[in-house]
């Protein structure tokens, strides 16, 4: 599960007057600054150092946990810090909706596409994601980022012509932490949250616990909020009593 902050996400129509708030937030704490990169440095710098103009292609590949929602919704964060437009969309969570919902996203200075993957089966989606990376490209500013469990080239498409667009990106396979990176990043999280995170801690939750990283976050975030209702430190008897271990 995913914690939640910021006001949703607002679309803003360059054509016409009306406004559509999408069901969308960034997720917390989803900075450049708590990513730890490990062996995913090359994405990262590849990343930040995009300029919006001319136009930009790119992906991030990965399955879940590897960071892919962080290194969108960073990005995402990090064009708005800077007063320009950038949208975050979950696919994953949308796919229920009309994908009319991409029209006009082109105008943004970002595009970030969460699991892409989740629509692209989908043939009115499909063509709809053909139609707006189309319009990118005639407009040739902007950068369209998206992430999938998988490359473009094995995906599930149902419009060979956006496959084919989809594989131009200039694509980066994600790798997994590993535990001394794992436990570096539940440190920095821990500390933005204003929590002091022990090593025996941190070593106990990753030999304890899923070592996924989505599950880490989850727990830290279940054990934060049990420190602020007990007004405790995350002492390692404390966090066997909270997770009952």
């Amino acid at each position: 599960m995913v914690t939640l902050k910021k006001d949703a996400v607002i679309k803003e129509s360059l054509h016409e007057s009306t406004q559509l708030t999408l069901p969308v937030e960034l997720p917390e704490l989803a900075q450049f600054s708590l990513f730890v990169a490990g062996p995913n440095q090359t994405a990262v710098d590849y990343l930040r150092g995009v300029e919006a103009s001319p136009f930009h292609h790119s992906a991030v590949i990965g399955p879940a946990g590897a960071g892919k929602t962080h290194l969108l919704s960073a990005m995402t964060d990090m064009v708005q810090s800077r007063g320009e437009m950038a949208m975050y969309l979950p696919l994953d969570v949308l796919c229920h909706e009309s994908p009319e919902l991409l029209d006009g996203l082109e105008m943004a200075q970002l595009l970030a596409l969460d699991n892409i993957e989740a629509v692209t089966s989908n043939s009115d989606w499909a063509l709809a994601l053909f139609a707006l990376i189309n319009r990118f490209m005639d407009r040739q500013q902007g950068h369209l980022l998206w992430s999938s469990n998988v490359p473009a080239r094995g995906m599930n498409v149902a419009l060979a012509d956006l496959q084919s667009r989809l594989q131009a990106a200039t694509q980066f396979k994600l790798a997994a932490l590993n535990d001394v990176e794992k436990i570096k990043a539940l440190k920095a999280h821990a500390q933005s949250r204003g929590l002091v995170l022990g090593d025996d801690v941190a070593e106990f939750l990753l030999g304890r616990l899923s070592r996924g990283m989505n599950g880490l976050m989850q727990t830290l975030g279940d054990l934060d909020q049990a420190s602020m209702r007990e007004q405790r430190r995350l002492t390692l008897p404390f966090v066997k009593q909270v997770l009952s271990l």
